[in-house]
């Protein structure tokens, strides 16, 4: 320290003043892009934050109000086939109608979100009402709320939407909603909603950033919310802002918008940007205090660099130089000083990094093929590849031999033998019957290529070698290419003596053409859908014929092209016996096991077991088949017994016979010719037809009988299939 203080009190010490300046810089930039990154991302997650409340809480209130609406057509589905109404409807009885007017109470009272319930007989014109006191007169119902009312009459309206329908004047708000779309002779029911649930569900969603929301129709017109007029200078005109999601009305407020609240139906609030600012606010005054903190922890990391740095810089200029000035930058001085020894190591490095660089691709290229040159004895031949001269000619040698062993020591002897005078050769690699060499050559590359090729031949005829050589090169870096052109060569001799990769070039050797057996895969998956076993059998043994011809002839087909193929196979195989009523956990191991063959390990190698295996995955298949047959019959009966039911489905069906849901589909199509939903409506439908000829039963009763719980949709799906209402059919046949 007294070091640094002495340096620091003395003007003349430039190079200290720059380090200063350099580190009390880094700091501020460093605190600078702190800040500014800090409060993009604070503003940023509190924003999504924000926004991402607002949406959900809008998406909950939304749920709510469906979840309101399906409870009430719940109660619906109940009423037009509770008994007291339909008594009601046949008997002008007062103790009927006392039972249907406590029955329409007990449903009201039990739904807080619902005001009253209004039923209408429309041929004896009696009205109930389980709340709101209620007029119908001329096909208008007159609401009543103390002394105003509304006026509601639904031929104005479109029911097939069965929309809410929202009713206001200048004293008085309601909703009414009207289910049920169709047209009924009997009756008429439709529901008051209680508006004061409804506010008050929307007032629980204004809270942290929301100050207004409201509901809004198909049309954008707002009916009932919290601080609803606020909304209103957003919708200008109304059609334009109904886009769902989030828009910016202006610097201090956010519109979000979400649809599909119920049908045309949606809902619309204000998020107030000051909110956000204010959370900003808040958490950035910690952020200043941390500002603060870091920069004093910067300035004592500037005085301890500036010991660990500057010190021992200042104390290597005084031992270099002799009486430096200390007004010069200390590190030009350095600069200067090593200048001449700098360009001095300058070509030597060169030279050392070339080198280097060729030796790291060569050892490189030799991993690769998983073999390591035996370099520790050909280190003092290495030394002509490496040569800058330009007379020097590289090629790569690829020797063959039909002695199980190559003979390397004989081989790399006889080839130093044959070679000009100032030639050099090494051994790259070696495996069962075949070794590569690299040979260094002196002369141009027309006449060493033809001199190596007069070389080989004589080896040939007199030791019987089979050779295949690179393309030359000058350059040291070359030196993996070279091997992969004579290994390439090597492969495609097809019998000749000696081949060249420039001769092999000319010839223009391409790549096989690739086939994949799309064909025989899909007639495979046919056979499988069809569980025809002989078709099954027979794709399986072309398609391995065609494996094991490609792994035979080498270069027919990649070995990822194998692989793509069996696995194909097993995947189809796998699908076929999930489709099927066998256990996974019975044929897991062995499925997996065929997995593992096909997609890690050589085909060669487990060619016997992939085969072995695939064969029981087709005999466990077969097995199940045959065994697990439920009669056509045995299915038809079943269904024919359990129709009436409501509850009755292909998972019911399947349940029965103790079998998968995907099996029982398939077992059901096979053997009836017919999708399980199909023919259970046919039947229903056929049955249907005969009660509503034979019988007086109440069209609500014929759909009961037949499995409809819902009379409203019997009556539309028969329609669909016959073309006219059941009342219609019935009156229609019996005339």
């Amino acid at each position: 320290m007294s070091h640094l203080k002495k340096f620091s009190s003395t003007k003349k010490h430039s190079t200290l003043m720059r380090y200063f300046l350099s580190y009390f810089l880094i700091v501020c930039l460093l605190l600078a892009g702190f800040f500014l990154l800090v409060q993009r991302q604070i503003t940023e997650i509190y924003f999504d934050d924000l926004i991402g409340q607002t949406q959900k809480r809008l998406e909950n209130t939304g749920q709510q109000f469906r979840n309101e609406i399906a409870s009430i057509n719940q109660i619906h589905n109940s009423l037009i086939n509770n008994i007291d109404l339909i008594e009601f409807r046949f008997s002008n009885d007062n103790w009927k109608q006392y039972q249907a007017e406590k029955k329409l109470k007990e449903y009201t009272v039990a739904n807080s979100f619902l005001d009253s319930i209004v039923y209408l007989d429309k041929k004896s014109g009696n009205l109930l009402s389980s709340g709101k006191y209620v007029e119908y007169q001329d096909g208008i119902f007159k609401i009543y709320d103390t002394d105003a009312s509304l006026h509601f009459r639904p031929e104005d309206y479109d029911l097939t939407t069965e929309q809410p329908i929202f009713l206001s004047n200048d004293s008085f708000q309601s909703m009414v909603y009207c289910p049920d779309s169709e047209t009924n002779d009997r009756y008429f029911i439709f529901y008051i909603l209680n508006t004061t649930e409804i506010q008050q569900m929307l007032k629980d969603t204004v809270t942290n950033g929301i100050t207004s929301i409201a509901l809004l129709d198909g049309n954008g017109k707002i009916t009932l919310g919290k601080n609803a007029q606020t909304l209103e200078h957003a919708f200008t005109p109304p059609s334009k802002n109904l886009t769902p999601g989030i828009q910016v009305v202006d610097d201090d407020t956010i519109l979000a918008i979400t649809n599909h609240v119920y049908g045309e139906y949606s809902l619309a609030a204000l998020i107030s940007n000051s909110y956000l600012k204010e959370q900003v606010h808040d958490t950035f005054r910690s952020t200043y205090l941390l500002c603060l903190l870091l920069a004093g922890v910067g300035f004592l990391l500037i005085f301890l660099s500036l010991r660990s740095t500057y010190l021992p810089l200042h104390r290597l200029v005084h031992k270099v130089i002799r009486h430096p000035d200390s007004k010069e930058n200390y590190l030009r001085l350095l600069e200067e000083s090593f200048a001449s020894t700098r360009t001095e190591n300058q070509q030597l490095q060169l030279k050392i990094e070339k080198y280097r660089l060729s030796m790291q691709r060569s050892v490189l290229d030799a991993l690769v093929s998983g073999n390591q040159p035996p370099l520790s004895e050909n280190t003092p031949d290495l030394e002509a590849f490496f040569s800058t001269d330009s007379g020097n000619r590289i090629f790569a040698v690829c020797l063959q031999s039909t002695q199980e062993t190559f003979p390397l020591a004989k081989a790399l002897r006889d080839l130093k033998n044959l070679l000009p005078k100032n030639s050099t050769c090494v051994v790259l690699h070696q495996q069962e019957n075949q070794a590569i060499f690299l040979l260094n050559m002196k002369g141009d590359k027309q006449d060493t290529a033809t001199a190596l090729m007069d070389l080989l031949e004589t080896l040939n005829q007199t030791r019987g070698y089979q050779a295949s050589f690179s393309n030359s090169s000058s350059s040291p870096l070359d030196i993996p290419s070279l091997y992969e052109n004579a290994v390439f060569a090597g492969k495609h001799q097809n019998g000749t003596p000696v081949i060249s990769y420039s001769d092999l070039n000319r010839k223009k050797v391409h790549s096989p053409d690739l086939s994949y057996p799309y064909e025989q895969l899909d007639e495979l998956e046919q056979g499988l859908e069809d569980t025809d076993f002989e078709k099954i059998r027979a794709n399986l043994k072309r398609l391995f014929q065609q494996i094991d011809h490609s792994a035979e002839q080498e270069g027919s087909l990649p070995d990822f092209y194998l692989r793509c193929i069996l696995i194909d196979i097993l995947t189809l195989l796998g699908n076929a016996l999930n489709q099927s009523n066998i256990n996974f956990k019975s044929y897991q191991n062995l499925y997996f096991e065929t997995l593992f063959y096909c997609r890690s390990c050589s085909y060669e190698e487990k060619r016997t077991e992939i085969h072995e295996n695939t064969e029981k995955l087709v005999i466990l298949l077969e097995q199940e088949i045959e065994n697990a047959a439920i009669p056509g019959n045995q299915i038809r009966e079943t269904v024919e017994t359990n129709y009436t039911s409501p509850d009755f489905s292909i998972t019911a069906l399947a349940d029965e016979f103790h079998v998968s849901v995907s099996y029982m589909s398939y077992l059901f199509k096979k053997e009836l010719n017919q999708n399980f939903s199909d023919f259970l409506w046919n039947l229903r439908l056929e049955k249907a037809k005969e009660l509503l000829l034979t019988t007086d039963l109440p069209i609500d009763v014929v759909s009961l009988s037949v499995g409809y719980l819902n009379a409203s949709s019997f009556r539309r799906k028969f329609k669909q299939a016959i073309g006219v209402s059941p009342s219609q059919f019935r009156s229609d046949r019996k005339l």
